[in-house]
C-alpha cells in the first residue's frame, strides 16, 4: 500500500467516523436532557445522514455537510460564548469542555473543506 492510498483511506474514514460519532453524541445528550433542547436531535440526525453519504461517497454528501458546518458552527460559537460569559472561574471539567468544543469545531470545518475540495470526484 502506498503513502497516498494510506492518505486516502484515512480521509475517507475519518470524516465518516466523526459525524457517526457526533450524530450518536448528540442523541445521548438529547435524551440525557429529557428530550428538551429541539436543535440537538436536528444536528445528529444530519450527522447521521452525513456519516452515510460519505461512507459511501455520494455526490449529494455536499448538503448535509453544508448544513451543518454552518448550524454546527453556530451551535459551537454560540455555546463556547455563553459558557464563558456564565462561569467566569474555569475549572478544569468547563477547560476540558471548552477544548472539546474547539475540537468539534476544527473538525467540522475540517470536514466541510475536504467535501469541498473533493465534490468534484464524488460518485
Amino acid at each position: 500500500m502506498t503513502k497516498s492510498d494510506l492518505k486516502s483511506k484515512i480521509e475517507r474514514s475519518f470524516f465518516p467516523t466523526f459525524y457517526l460519532i457526533t450524530g450518536v453524541s448528540m442523541f445521548l445528550i438529547w435524551i440525557w436532557e429529557n428530550l428538551a433542547p429541539p436543535h440537538i436531535p436536528f444536528i445528529g440526525t444530519l450527522s447521521l445522514i452525513a456519516f452515510y453519504s460519505l461512507g459511501k461517497m455520494k455526490r449529494w454528501c455536499i448538503y448535509p455537510v453544508t448544513i451543518l458546518f454552518f448550524s454546527g458552527i453556530t451551535f459551537g460559537v454560540t455555546t463556547s460564548y455563553a459558557i464563558m460569559m456564565q462561569f467566569y472561574s474555569m475549572t478544569l471539567e468547563l477547560l476540558v469542555f471548552q477544548l472539546m468544543i474547539i475540537a468539534y469545531l476544527v473538525i467540522l470545518s475540517a470536514s466541510f473543506f475536504y467535501i469541498l475540495a473533493k465534490r468534484k470526484k464524488l460518485g
